[in-house]
């Protein structure tokens, strides 16, 4: 009789066989003994979480050495994957490349010097004495190529101009606010304006990153009498014209963006130590002057020069390089 038929009025049900007659039946005595034996182990080592293992843990434990059976949980938090810092800054000469776009960076160690000018625009003064920490800064502004990597990593916008096409040129068409990405997604950040301009003249006061003079085998500027180049040069094509700490292009080719607020004023106020600018402001700074910037109208190229736009604009004239601190890593 199917097991699910009914069973017929007056018919008698037949016995109920039991467990364990089923199991003597289909695999005998031994099957049995097999059985009580593995609920007898059971009862003493099978403990699940209110009391009990599963017998996949149970199992486990049977095969596992001493040292897993006593060793405790780990309950220390992974510690985040952050790019390697550079190394201590402690001397003029020293570089060091970054991993994430492959830039040199040059050592500007701690220390005084000598910011703005008596001769210049009245944003420039007065000249004063400023002190700064230790940090590194990108030896050329930062390139297409470089650049690049931002974009493919998701983080930057592509710049809407043709010429970022060519891999050694500075990146142009790029915003403050696109220029900050870069430097934070590269490890580093923008560097402020006296950090700008101690990288570009040095301890002495200098007027251009090499002495007092310029001219177009020094720079990619305006110059007297027109343009020197017509337009942007790659980035280091003046090396021999270097800053004293060895960083290149810092006079013309392109201005490049600082971090800092821009305010007219602000030298008359600043801090002697570490100056970071103005808590707020409508302008963003920038520095060094570009391919078109002109003599003697306009010495936008001098290493005092202050320079701003809003930080929305973008245009053909300014790009960017990065810095950080040796003391924290910029974070």
């Amino acid at each position: 009789m199917p097991i699910d038929a009914p069973l017929q009025p007056g018919a008698m049900r037949p016995p109920r066989r039991q467990p364990w007659g089923r199991i003597v039946a289909y695999g005998g005595a031994p099957m049995l003994i097999v059985i009580i034996m593995i609920l007898v182990v059971g009862a003493n080592d099978i403990k699940s979480q209110n009391g009990t293992l599963t017998a996949v843990a149970w199992a486990a434990k049977r095969t596992a050495t001493p040292a897993q059976l006593t060793a405790k949980p780990s309950t220390k938090t992974p510690t985040p994957t952050l790019p390697p810092s550079p190394p201590t800054c402690s001397q003029i000469g020293q570089t060091w490349v970054s991993p994430e776009d492959n830039m040199v960076l040059v050592c500007v160690p701690a220390g005084d010097f000598i910011m703005g000018s008596n001769d210049g625009d009245g944003d420039e003064k007065p000249l004063h004495t400023v002190y700064l920490d230790a940090y590194w800064i990108d030896q050329t502004e930062v390139t297409n190529a470089m650049y690049a990597l931002c974009v493919k990593a998701g983080v930057c916008p592509l710049p809407p101009n043709a010429y970022n096409n060519v891999p050694n040129f500075p990146v142009i068409w790029v915003s403050w606010d696109d220029a900050k990405a870069y430097c934070e997604w590269a490890g580093r950040r923008l560097p402020s304006e006296a950090e700008w301009e101690k990288a570009a003249r040095g301890t002495d006061g200098r007027k251009y990153p090499w002495g007092e003079t310029l001219s177009c085998t020094q720079a990619n500027y305006g110059g007297v009498k027109g343009s020197c180049v017509d337009y942007m040069t790659a980035v280091g094509s003046y090396s021999s014209y270097a800053s004293p700490y060895g960083t290149f292009d810092m006079a013309g080719n392109v201005f490049e963006w600082v971090n800092d607020w821009y305010d007219y004023s602000y030298y008359a106020v600043s801090p002697s130590n570490n100056p970071t600018g103005p808590t707020s402001g409508q302008f963003r700074g920038r520095r060094g002057g570009s391919w078109f910037s002109s003599l003697p109208t306009d010495d936008n190229v001098g290493t005092a020069c202050r320079a701003y736009s809003l930080p929305y604009t973008r245009n053909g004239y300014v790009g960017f390089r990065c810095a950080v601190s040796a003391r924290d890593n910029g974070r």
